[in-house]
C-alpha cells in the first residue's frame, strides 16, 4: 500500500534485517513478484534473475513505440514526478517529436497524455521496445 518512493525507502532499511522464513512470507503475500515496484529485477529463492531485455529509452527514435521496464531513480521528487506523468512500469508509450542533440522527449504516455521530459529524466526510463 506504500507509494513506490515510500516502499524504496521502507525495503532499504528492511532488507538488513529480514530472515529467510520472512522473506518467504513476504514473497508468498505478493504472489513471488519478478520485478519491485521501479522495474528492478527481484532475484529468485536460488539467487537467478529474471531475464530482462530492455534499453534506455534515449536510444530510441521518434515514432518508436514500448512500454516502460524500469525507472531507474531512487529520487523521492523524480518517482513521485514519474507517477503523475504516468511513466511507470508497464505504461505504453509513443515518442512524438525530440529536440536535436539529445534535446528534451516529447511522449505519447498511454492514450493521449502527451509529455516532454528532459535528457536527465530520459536517462531514467529504461523501455522494452514495441514488436514492429
Amino acid at each position: 500500500g506504500f507509494t513506490w518512493d515510500e516502499a524504496h525507502e521502507h525495503s532499504e532499511v528492511m532488507g538488513r534485517g529480514l530472515n529467510e522464513a520472512i522473506s518467504e512470507r513476504m514473497a508468498q503475500m505478493t504472489n513471488h513478484p519478478t520485478r519491485c515496484p521501479h522495474g528492478e529485477p527481484i532475484p529468485d529463492v536460488n539467487g537467478v534473475l529474471p531475464e530482462i531485455n530492455d534499453i534506455c529509452i534515449m536510444n530510441l527514435g521518434v515514432g518508436q513505440k514500448g512500454v516502460v521496464s524500469r525507472v531507474r531513480t531512487h529520487e523521492p521528487e523524480k518517482l513521485q514526478y514519474f507517477a503523475k506523468l504516468g511513466l511507470v512500469p508497464g505504461a505504453d508509450f509513443e515518442i512524438v517529436g525530440r529536440a536535436p542533440f539529445n534535446g528534451p522527449m516529447r511522449l505519447r504516455v498511454g492514450r493521449d497524455d502527451n509529455v516532454v521530459l528532459g535528457v536527465e529524466l530520459t536517462k531514467s526510463l529504461w523501455v522494452s521496445r514495441a514488436e514492429e
